[in-house]
């Protein structure tokens, strides 16, 4: 039987759909019964209740035990490498014996810190993690000042971090602008128009030979340090999901809380901004190159979220993905250049 080519591709490509809908399915039913061969490795106590609690960019679940809440965090194997999370686990871990306020990951009874699950023909890594306590904190002046402040203390316990581990990305320019832009690239010439096209391309290249000329702290870095990765509980904050770390641009790691502020607390983002600095430089210096380049940074963070949504369209989905929302991205980052008053 004659069938055309462009419909065989086509059903190719909704069997392999279904095929990652029925494996994402059952990873997302695993119940208590079935991770608790992996649990009962841990001194945890007496299991109560595991369900499912979100999916991200890994699949994460709550655990009840007789001795309190756990986070059990199941690795997407198309995302993170064994060696990446053994690097998140030792740093965590470092950090952990001079700063207590962050989700750590805990040793199995053997001293292990993550195991192999197999669900759907396919292997996965788990991680058990503390539960963080609390609700995510209302962002304000006070809330804003002590995140600065905790993130100048996190980057002061990583000053001499080295881990054996090696991550598969280091939080450079190719990281946060030349990769995003393999997946951008192809949607914007799609739905843009090619002066809109032209200016998202030229942007990108001049952050890229502005931020390449400049002498900039290098060092450990959470990644994505924004209000929905702290809990704050009897005003105690932990933060958690360091699942983006690595070492990179300390004035990124900054840049994050300011791009989360310039997107969803407008009405707030000069007063938390300031804030959020000086509790960081009360409690850490950076030098003025660094905190000059942080504008670049908040715009850089917009090309690493638009390549990161992209790319992981199973998570994320499609329907943004047009002319509207292309077209929401680029006036994001035209707003940036008028509001950052940079030049090209």
């Amino acid at each position: 039987m004659y069938l055309d080519y462009n419909l065989y591709i086509g059903l190719k490509k909704i069997h392999r759909e279904w095929k990652q809908l029925d494996k994402e399915q059952d990873i997302l039913n695993l119940k208590l019964n079935e991770l608790e061969v992996y649990l009962n490795r841990y001194y945890i106590g007496g299991l109560i209740e595991c369900g499912f609690l979100k999916k991200g960019l890994n699949y994460s679940y709550l655990v009840t035990t007789t001795t309190g809440k756990y986070i059990f965090r199941i690795y997407r194997n198309n995302w993170r490498r064994l060696e990446d999370i053994l690097y998140e686990v030792q740093a965590l871990t470092h950090i952990y014996k001079n700063f207590e306020n962050i989700s750590v990951p805990i040793a199995s009874q053997n001293n292990e810190y993550f195991h192999e699950i197999y669900c759907c023909d396919e292997s996965y890594y788990g991680v058990l993690f503390t539960y963080a306590k609390g609700e995510i904190p209302h962002i304000n002046e006070k809330s804003s000042y002590k995140l600065g402040e905790m993130l100048a203390k996190i980057h002061i316990y990583t000053d001499e971090f080295k881990s054996k581990y090696k991550r598969s990305y280091d939080i450079d320019l190719y990281h946060l602008l030349d990769e995003p832009m393999k997946f951008l690239s192809l949607e914007i010439e799609r739905y843009l128009s090619k002066e809109s096209c032209e200016f998202v391309y030229s942007l990108k290249n001049h952050i890229k030979h502005t931020l390449s000329n400049l002498e900039l702290e290098i060092g450990f870095c959470h990644g994505d340090l924004h209000d929905w990765n702290v809990h704050c509980y009897d005003n105690s904050y932990t933060i958690f999901d360091f699942d983006c770390c690595g070492i990179g641009f300390r004035a990124y790691d900054l840049a994050v809380f300011w791009w989360n502020l310039k997107v969803n607390y407008p009405e707030k983002e000069e007063i938390c901004w300031k804030a959020f600095k000086r509790g960081y430089l009360n409690t850490r210096k950076l030098g003025e190159v660094d905190m000059n380049a942080i504008p670049l940074f908040v715009v850089a963070r917009k090309y690493w979220l638009a390549g990161i949504l992209l790319k992981n369209k199973d998570v994320f989905g499609t329907e943004w993905i047009n002319e509207a929302g292309l077209n929401n991205f680029l006036t994001h980052i035209k707003s940036d250049v008028k509001d950052f008053n940079i030049t090209m």
